[in-house]
């Protein structure tokens, strides 16, 4: 008899919004965590816990320019 596992594994990746060219160009969007009142420079690290590996500011222009869609932090601190 086996025994499955329970636990279903999340194959969900990052959410990437869809942002629009011309809001882009023109406002002030708060995109990446260089942003942010609560990322580390020196050691590009949120200071609360959160992966900042795919906010940071040449990841999210990288998959904007490939796609048009960026990953916004949900909790993003707006100075």
């Amino acid at each position: 008899m086996s025994k499955k596992n329970t636990f279903r594994s999340s194959k969900r990746g990052v959410i990437r919004d869809p942002i629009n060219p011309g809001m882009f160009n023109n406002m002030d969007i708060m995109f990446c965590c260089e942003q942010c009142s609560h990322f580390d420079p020196s050691n590009e690290l949120c200071t609360i816990g959160y992966d900042a590996s795919k906010h940071l500011r040449r990841v999210q222009m990288h998959f904007y320019k490939l796609s048009g869609r960026m990953a916004a932090c949900r909790f993003q601190e707006i100075d």
